[in-house]
């Protein structure tokens, strides 16, 4: 993944920020979604159901966010020359994906301090298929090449 921003001393100043992920961040993200999926609440949270492919992109999308805020913060963290360590909880968690998610992001520090992140992504999701996330340059925002999402934070 290639991160682009204008380096800032204060995180406030940091965005907008672009990333640009390659195949192996979308493989990622889909191979944890797809553990997810038929564990999550089916209910959007107005409480319309959700199909399960409508559940996968959401799950992807915001793995996506994950891993693109986690960079942010790591490279933030470096620039600055503070030592933090950026973790994601599903690339830790030992309950085989049973158990709701009590945060996305931890950040913390050799003293003790910690901080948990809430990511939260925007996303289109009117493809028929997670399938072409990827695969169909003409309906898909994400094409078949390099993905490229923008956030801010």
């Amino acid at each position: 993944m290639e991160l682009h921003y204008t380096p800032a001393r204060v995180l406030e100043d940091l965005g907008p920020i672009r990333a640009v992920f390659d195949g192996d961040d979308l493989d990622r993200a889909r191979h944890i979604a797809m553990r997810k999926v038929d564990l999550v609440n089916v209910n959007s949270p107005g409480g319309s159901p959700r199909e399960r492919d409508v559940r996968l992109r959401r799950l992807v999308a915001g793995k996506l966010a994950d891993h693109a805020v986690r960079r942010i913060l790591e490279r933030y963290y470096q620039k600055n020359e503070m030592r933090w360590t950026v973790e994601e909880y599903d690339e830790i968690r030992a309950d085989d994906f049973q158990d709701a998610d009590p945060w996305d992001l931890r950040c913390f520090d050799d003293t003790g301090r910690c901080l948990l992140v809430e990511v939260r992504s925007s996303f289109v999701h009117w493809l028929k298929s997670a399938d072409r996330l990827r695969n169909n340059d003409r309906q898909s925002l994400l094409g078949s090449g390099p993905i490229d999402v923008r956030a801010a934070i």
